[in-house]
């Protein structure tokens, strides 16, 4: 294990000036000599980002100016709230917008997305590393562009692991760095993201190829909970919680973890906080090589905006193998993220995260060879070692459309009453 630990900080923690001057205080009082500070955009920046590449893929470029000088102008005046008014870096700043209008029509959707959406980590960590400066705490600012090495894919790139070690390592010093997660660097140096909310992740990464002892992900809660406590009555803080059930708990949707951030932690033998950056004198959540889940209680994960997909053969002739793989491969190649499957004779349910791109471009590929039918606005409700009172509540969510149990585990697919 080596010296080295990180933080992670999401946008909610640095939405504004106030938020960036909570995480200055969290590092000066909770860091390490050798800290790495992993950083998301501030606030709801990405969903603007988006928004301001839709309008200008619909040619409205008044709309998208204007979402563009907005954020500029919004990023510009936690700045001066900070009490930073270092001209070079407002001059960096104007910069990152500038070069988005860089950004070439003629460029697959994934790259325009990717190239667009990547200012806004860019932007936040350049603020977070001159409010350390401000505050006294000499950083270096790292571009996670040359650090983080992955193949050519956009939206979802898969990391080069051998390459992403090796960069990490080269001209590393000790002290204290500020990178951006989510987005990372292409083979031919273009700009990649590791998939939406892989911030988390890419602290994971990064964690991983230095050995750290600890990661630390700052969140708006006091750790991992049973539950949401705006759905559940009786939910408690899983204080301790072993390396497999965390990644049971992300993989079925629990939103405090995201799904491929426990693995590389889990190859070292690190340890992942969640601590909450409103009151980091809570309790919280550690997760590492424990041998059981400590309280052990049933755990509820609840995944909104869900789509339910039939997949049948146009003649109504029976679904086979082959099927089901050109099935499986389209939406493997498209980015459709599966959660629950149910097959039958002559079709297949389907139930899928909400993906406005993907799923989409899977409908246009199997609409070739399957009927295709599809109903939004589902709720995915998953219970590890649900008792009595968890079938109960289940049943009064609304109508069950798919429902499927395996070991200690329950899914149970709602249309909502």
């Amino acid at each position: 294990m080596s010296h080295w630990s990180l933080f992670k900080f999401g946008g909610a923690s640095v939405k504004d000036a106030d938020g960036f001057r909570n995480a200055v205080r969290l590092i000066q009082a909770y860091g390490q000599r050798d800290q790495i500070v992993v950083l998301s955009a501030m606030g709801k920046t990405t969903n603007t980002l988006e928004s301001y590449l839709d309008a200008r893929d619909q040619g409205d470029i008044r709309a998208s100016e204007t979402l563009l000088k907005d954020l500029a102008m919004a990023h510009e005046d936690c700045l001066k709230d900070l009490g930073i008014l270092d001209d070079t870096l407002i001059a960096e700043l104007k910069a990152i917008w500038q070069g988005l209008r860089a950004v070439k029509v003629e460029w697959s959707y994934g790259e325009r997305y990717d190239a667009t959406v990547s200012a806004g980590e860019l932007a936040s960590t350049k603020i977070m590393a001159a409010a350390l400066e401000h505050a006294g705490l000499p950083c270096h600012w790292q571009d996670v562009r040359s650090w983080i090495q992955t193949d050519g894919r956009h939206r979802r790139a898969t990391v080069n692991w051998a390459t992403t070690q090796a960069a990490i390592h080269q001209g590393l010093q000790s002290g204290l760095y500020v990178t951006q997660g989510f987005i990372a660097g292409g083979p031919d140096g273009q700009t990649t993201t590791l998939g939406r909310e892989g911030s988390d992740y890419s602290a994971a990464i990064i964690a991983h190829c230095l050995k750290a002892k600890t990661l630390t992900i700052w969140k708006d809660v006091q750790g991992v909970m049973s539950g949401d406590p705006q759905l559940i009555d009786d939910v408690t803080l899983l204080s301790q919680i072993p390396y497999q059930e965390a990644i049971e708990l992300a993989f079925y949707g629990a939103s405090v973890i995201h799904p491929k951030t426990i693995q590389p932690i889990q190859r070292n033998g690190s340890q992942l906080h969640v601590r909450s950056f409103k009151d980091p004198e809570q309790p919280h959540t550690v997760i590492g090589d424990f041998k059981k889940l400590k309280p052990e209680v049933p755990c509820w994960i609840e995944e909104s905006d869900q789509v339910l997909i039939e997949v049948s053969t146009d003649d109504l002739s029976f679904l086979q193998e082959e099927h089901l793989a050109q099935v499986y491969r389209v939406f493997a190649d498209s980015g459709v993220m599966v959660n629950l499957a149910q097959h039958a004779a002559v079709s297949s349910l389907f139930c899928v995260r909400s993906d406005r791109v993907a799923i989409p471009e899977a409908f246009e590929a199997l609409d070739q060879s399957f009927n295709l039918t599809i109903e939004e606005g589902l709720v995915l409700t998953t219970v590890r070692r649900p008792d009595e009172d968890a079938h109960m509540w289940l049943a009064e969510r609304g109508e069950v459309l798919l429902e499927q149990h395996h070991g200690d585990v329950t899914q149970v697919l709602l249309r909502p009453s």
